[in-house]
């Protein structure tokens, strides 16, 4: 039986532990990466939702995950329940989580409006949108007219 020599122990354990130094660099890298990347989604929905027609950019922001289903999913069930403050909540949940700042709005939907005043105009509104968005309230489908407005940011 051969014996190993001092020297071959001492290169298997330099190539361990260089093998876990490069993998604990490439974790970080990576992990900068991917939290540079989720930063950026803030901006990268700004400068998309400018670049859409407005209502083409609200139908999104509806389509938007949120909680257990899509932002319109909790926005019909609010209104379907008639739970204002439940409408209010989740949307200003959601456009906090998405918007840098407050962002301001008046929100309708048929006779239900939520408001959350602006007290930093843009130039442009950021969002105005008017829609019709078909429901079914468990007796009957209907059409609902759902707007949205905002011009600016909440301090």
């Amino acid at each position: 039986m051969k014996r190993k020599k001092k020297g071959q122990e001492l290169d298997l354990i330099s190539d361990i532990a260089i093998t876990i130094i490069m993998l604990t660099g490439t974790f970080f890298i990576l992990r900068s990466v991917v939290s540079a990347s989720a930063n950026n989604n803030l901006v990268l929905f700004e400068e998309a939702a400018i670049q859409l027609d407005n209502d083409e950019a609200f139908i999104r922001i509806l389509q938007s995950k949120h909680g257990a289903g899509s932002l319109g999913d909790l926005i019909i069930f609010s209104y379907i329940n008639d739970d204002k403050d439940k409408l209010k909540y989740n949307l200003e949940d959601f456009f906090d989580s998405i918007y840098p700042r407050k962002l301001c709005y008046l929100f309708k939907i048929e006779d239900m409006e939520i408001k959350r005043k602006c007290d930093e105009k843009e130039d442009f509104p950021i969002i105005d949108s008017k829609l019709e968005i078909p429901i079914f309230d468990g007796i009957s489908q209907k059409n609902i007219k759902i707007e949205i407005l905002s011009e600016g940011y909440s301090k």
